[in-house]
C-alpha cells in the first residue's frame, strides 16, 4: 500500500507554476506613492478597481486620488509577457505603449508608437531592459526590473527610469528631475 501511494506521488503531475506578474492585479490593491518635484512633495494613492481576466491577460483598471495632476482611471494590460498602457484617458489607445516586455535580458530594446494618442499622452517610447536591481523605497526593499526609456509626450522628449517589482508593479520612477517612490502597498482582499 505504501509503495502504491509513493508511486502515485512520483507520477502525479506537478502543479502549474503561476506566472510572475509585475503589476497589482487584485481588486482593492492599494499603492501609496510619494512624488517629489524638486522641493515639492505630494502623496497620492492608486487603487485597483477591476481586474478582468481573458486569454491569459488581465486588464487592470486603476484609480488615482490626489495625483500631481487630475488623472482619470487608467487601464493596463498585464500578462507574463509584460505590461502595456491601454488607456490614460477615457478612450483606449489602438496601439498601446509597452511599459515592460518579458521575457527580456539586459540590453533588450523595444519601441512603441501609439496611434490616436491625444494631447498629454505618450506619442512614442523607446525602452531598454536594464536588468534586475535591488531598489530601496519608503515601502521597503525590492528586487525590481529596471527599464530605461526615452519617452515622447505631446512633442517633448525626455528620459525616464522605471523599476517594477513582482506582484506590486511600479516601485520607483525617475524622470525630468522628478522622483516617484512607493510609500506603502496594501494587498486587496
Amino acid at each position: 500500500m505504501l509503495y502504491a501511494l509513493a508511486s502515485l506521488l512520483l507520477f502525479a503531475p506537478a502543479p502549474e507554476a503561476k506566472p510572475v506578474l509585475y503589476y497589482p492585479t487584485k481588486i482593492g490593491d492599494k499603492l501609496v506613492y510619494e512624488f517629489t518635484d524638486r522641493d515639492k512633495r505630494i502623496e497620492f494613492t492608486e487603487t485597483v478597481l477591476s481586474a478582468e481576466k481573458k486569454d491569459g491577460v488581465i486588464t487592470v483598471t486603476i484609480s488615482r486620488k490626489d495625483a500631481p495632476a487630475d488623472q482619470p482611471a487608467r487601464k493596463v494590460k498585464v500578462s507574463e509577457t509584460g505590461l502595456a498602457l491601454l488607456a490614460n484617458d477615457p478612450k483606449d489607445l489602438q496601439t498601446p505603449p509597452v511599459l515592460l516586455k518579458l521575457p527580456s535580458e539586459a540590453g533588450d530594446m523595444w519601441k512603441s508608437k501609439p496611434e490616436n494618442a491625444g494631447l498629454g499622452t505618450i506619442t512614442g517610447c523607446s525602452s531598454t531592459f536594464v536588468g534586475i536591481e535591488e531598489v530601496k523605497v519608503p515601502a521597503g526593499q525590492y528586487k525590481a526590473i529596471r527599464v530605461d526609456s526615452v519617452i515622447s509626450l505631446s512633442g517633448e522628449q525626455f528620459k525616464a527610469s522605471h523599476w517594477y517589482a513582482p506582484g506590486v508593479g511600479l516601485v520607483k520612477m525617475v524622470a525630468r528631475g522628478r522622483i516617484q517612490e512607493l510609500k506603502s502597498f496594501t494587498p486587496g482582499k
